[in-house]
């Protein structure tokens, strides 16, 4: 999305190879602790498609509608709907099981098929000579969860991706509330799963992740308590936000469950710390979402928010040494900050 006033985002991360310099990410990011903004660098005011980022928010419908309770979901299923899984079987099995449980067939999954982004999996699939299904797609969590809220609060599932659809306003209206922006300058597109995709001032990510965390007392206690059941189902089961060798799950694992994080497609990462009210968001130019975590870790150890255990520990998902199919180093990413 091209910037209006004629600002150039810095440079985040620079790729070598070899010796020698090869490409470059420029991008932006903001750091808030409570209403201050901590640090920050580029335009954190420009729009920018938060994508997968928004599933977070767009969970907390179901949750305040009674879908744990109404269709027995476990730890396992609130994790998935925040997920962009791998489509491991684990993953579709849980798919699977929410909407059984709900007496929703599959066909009413409106994302899509897609092969597993699982490598492995994608492999078995193949082997066994089977197609991909919409429970493959990594989206498939976050659709079965709108289809039970939907469900639970008396709406019509047909048309449950339509902006105008009663859920799809309610969150509209949660992500206008936890990111704290007027109706103006919160606008939408369709996303690679056809649900609407929300557009927010980067800085406003930043303050929907740590209103998310810490959610603000205006938004009232059901908010509160829908947040924290989706923040402790991640923390309990991580590999189900993503999956095997996936970034998010392993911030999560690594931390313990103290850090919280979310990519979203074409560059963008946020992160909560639930209870601490810090909101991180950052959005790389190139659409690059490898590059948003190699920086986003460096990011928040940077500001006291990784130890150095930690950070080391993340280095082997989303590390600075660049190596070839054989194994062999070729070259280093090196984080600006």
């Amino acid at each position: 999305m091209a910037r209006d006033n004629g600002m150039v985002n810095p440079v985040l991360l620079t790729a070598g190879r070899g010796d020698g310099f090869e490409s470059e990410h420029r991008g932006a990011y903001c750091v808030l602790r409570g209403s201050d903004v901590v640090a920050r660098a580029g335009d954190v005011d420009a729009p920018v498609f938060v994508r997968s980022g928004a599933k977070w928010l767009q969970a907390l419908p179901g949750l305040l509608a009674g879908v744990v309770e109404r269709f027995g979901l476990e730890d396992r299923h609130l994790a998935l709907m925040c997920a962009s899984h791998g489509g491991e079987p684990e993953h579709v099995a849980a798919a699977a099981e929410m909407l059984e449980r709900a007496g929703i067939g599959s066909e009413r999954l409106g994302c899509g098929a897609h092969a597993p982004l699982h490598s492995r999996s994608a492999f078995r699939l193949r082997a066994a000579g089977e197609e991909p299904t919409v429970l493959h797609n990594n989206c498939s969590g976050k659709h079965a969860g709108m289809l039970l809220a939907a469900r639970a609060r008396g709406e019509q599932l047909d048309g449950y991706l339509d902006v105008d659809h009663p859920l799809q306003r309610a969150i509209h209206d949660l992500v206008q509330d936890l990111a704290e922006v007027d109706t103006q300058a919160l606008t939408h597109a369709v996303d690679g799963c056809s649900a609407p995709t929300w557009v927010l001032p980067l800085i406003g990510a930043a303050r929907a992740f740590k209103n998310h965390g810490t959610p603000a007392s205006r938004l009232g206690p059901a908010v509160a308590d829908a947040a924290s059941r989706l923040h402790a189902a991640v923390a309990h089961d991580p590999h189900m936000v993503g999956g095997t060798d996936r970034f998010c799950s392993a911030l999560v694992r690594v931390t313990s469950g103290r850090v919280l994080g979310k990519v979203g497609a074409e560059g963008f990462y946020g992160v909560m710390i639930p209870g601490a009210d810090v909101g991180v968001a950052l959005h790389v130019d190139s659409g690059a979402w490898q590059a948003s975590e190699r920086i986003m870790p460096h990011l928040l150890h940077r500001h006291g928010l990784l130890t150095e255990t930690e950070l080391a520990a993340l280095d082997a998902h989303a590390g600075l040494v660049r190596r070839n199919w054989a194994g062999h180093v070729v070259g280093h990413f090196q984080v600006h900050l």
